[in-house]
């Protein structure tokens, strides 16, 4: 049986070129800077109005993180250089579901497949589920290839599109299912 840690609000998760650290309010400059229009485009929800408004999300997730509910992560470079942020979502159900928002200077050099497959692997290592979720924007090329590899290496399916209301606008979404190691 795989053992979850004692508090989520610890984890770091390390991989060749990347540090997934727990968020904190010392990042509400970056995150506010850095997720703009350009950033948001493809997600649920748009830039924060205000670096007030991003400290409040920072706080609720810090909170919602104790409580073991999800994780939410700063991605940063071994320099400590801030890229983005990626979560482990619903961490204590069996159908948790992974996302990530990187900046834009550093999307196209193979973060994103890097850091998927690190959050997939301390998932592996760490949590019971039935599968992850991976939710993506259907014109987001790039993230539904992430789901591609994946899937080639630990098994799951392509569920479908589905229609999502993304910033009061109705778009598609891919939905897959990413399987446990050797299920």
């Amino acid at each position: 049986m795989k053992k979850q840690p004692r508090s989520l609000a610890d984890v770091t998760i390390r991989s060749e070129r990347l540090i997934l650290r727990p968020i904190t309010l010392d990042d509400a400059r970056d995150v506010f800077i850095e997720f703009n229009d350009n950033v948001t485009k493809m997600m649920a929800h748009g830039p924060n109005e205000s670096l007030e408004a991003t400290s409040e999300f920072i706080e609720k997730t810090i909170q919602q993180t104790r409580e073991g509910e999800k994780l939410q992560f700063v991605i940063v470079d071994k320099e400590e250089k801030f890229l983005g942020l990626a979560s482990i979502e619903d961490a204590n159900h069996r159908t948790p579901e992974i996302g990530l928002w990187l900046k834009k200077a550093a999307q196209g050099k193979g973060f994103g497949t890097e850091l998927v497959f690190a959050l997939v692997e301390w998932a592996n290592q760490n949590l019971e589920f039935d599968y992850i979720k991976y939710r993506v924007h259907a014109q987001n090329v790039g993230s539904w290839k992430i789901a591609e590899k994946l899937i080639e290496k630990y098994g799951g399916e392509f569920i479908g599109e589905t229609p999502e209301i993304l910033q009061g606008v109705e778009r598609m979404t891919k939905v897959y299912h990413i399987f446990p190691e050797n299920s």
